[in-house]
């Protein structure tokens, strides 16, 4: 049996998308497609060129038939890996990748998009490896976190077979927590290297998710599970310090974590997740790396190290010192209120003073 392999590459070449002439006919056999270092841009009408359009005629009925014939560029049935790392790419669609429904492993690393129509990688059905490091343009969280959002709608099915998912280096402060639920096949996320300070899932997303890679964000602390009353007391640890809640009911098949270079609050509020470290069935990977940044006796220290209650802690924290604060003012107010209605005994004066007094009753005599 003969196997004919096929490998086309672009690379560091000042391409525009309107140069690539790559035709089905005289690559039909392609599985991998390399181009880098282009001045692609907006590649929202489609990355390979256009095929012959039939007579009206036909093509309307054909379009009757089925609507994915308005896509009119050629299809490369075999191509299995595309790179297209570092090409300026600004803008995606459905359209896209409709020339490249096989591919299995997409690499778009380090481009800049900042817009993309819906069902964007819907066309690769048999997806499996989605790179987009350093892949997202300069936006604002929301409008970014809307903008990964839209990626991954599909309108029929979700993407079954995606089971790696690379976003690090994107600058991300935020996500929705349905963001991924159309990605039913996920194993592994990468969300490395953001600014998230807080990761929430919906219920009955990410139910295959095995690897979470959060390291070299801004999350302080691990949430284990929800505590009420924390959260009826400051607020913050839900407005603004919240990891996952439910970390490990949300991601039933979590296995390994990766939370290094965050700065971690270790008091307290961490001691649940502290406890949850030692059992063996999950791996948190560099461990080393994972280091407190308050409070102050504990920072600079490992977590994975630490073998004392975290919450016990041998200097006063900010709780504690407010608390103190507020007592001492309470104290104040109310000697303030209370000094003038307190008697206050004659004081006992000292001396012969009283031999100095008017009444000739007490005075002495002399014969």
């Amino acid at each position: 049996m003969l196997f004919i392999l096929h490998i086309l590459r672009f690379l560091e070449e000042e391409f525009a998308t309107e140069d690539v002439q790559i035709h089905e006919r005289a690559f039909p056999h392609m599985d991998t497609l390399t181009m880098t270092g282009n001045s692609f841009g907006d590649i929202s009408d489609g990355l390979f060129t256009e095929g012959k359009v039939p007579p009206i005629a036909l093509f309307l009925i054909l379009v009757e038939l089925n609507p994915a014939l308005l896509f009119t560029g050629e299809v490369h049935s075999s191509l299995s890996l595309l790179n297209l790392t570092g090409n300026g790419i600004t803008k995606i669609s459905s359209d896209t990748f409709k020339g490249a429904p096989a591919v299995q492993f997409l690499y778009l690393n380090d481009n800049d998009i900042r817009q993309a129509g819906r069902y964007a990688f819907e066309p690769m059905q048999r997806l499996r490896v989605l790179d987009m490091t350093g892949a997202l343009g300069r936006r604002s969280a929301a409008s970014k976190a809307d903008l990964i959002s839209i990626l991954f709608e599909t309108e029929k099915r979700g993407f079954v077979e995606l089971a790696e998912l690379k976003l690090a280096n994107n600058q991300i402060g935020k996500l929705y927590k349905d963001t991924f639920c159309k990605v039913l096949g996920l194993r592994r996320l990468d969300l490395s290297n953001n600014n998230l300070s807080y990761f929430e899932v919906a219920p009955n997303c990410l139910r295959s998710l095995e690897a979470l890679d959060l390291s070299g964000n801004h999350f302080t602390v691990v949430r284990t599970k929800y505590s009420s009353a924390s959260a009826q007391f400051t607020g913050l640890s839900v407005r603004f310090f919240k990891f996952p809640t439910t970390l490990w009911d949300s991601l039933e098949s979590l296995s390994t974590l990766d939370i290094s270079g965050n700065p971690l609050n270790c008091d307290c509020s961490m001691q649940p997740f502290s406890a949850i470290a030692k059992q063996e069935k999950y791996s948190f990977l560099n461990q080393g790396k994972t280091l407190c940044a308050s409070p102050p006796n504990r920072a600079g220290k490992n977590l994975f190290e630490l073998k004392e209650d975290l919450c016990k802690s041998s200097s006063w924290g900010l709780g504690t010192l407010i608390l103190l604060v507020v007592v001492s003012a309470a104290c104040l107010l109310v000697y303030r209120h209370y000094r003038n209605r307190i008697p206050v005994p004659p004081a006992f004066q000292f001396g012969y003073s009283g031999l100095d007094s008017d009444d000739d009753a007490v005075r002495p005599e002399f014969v």
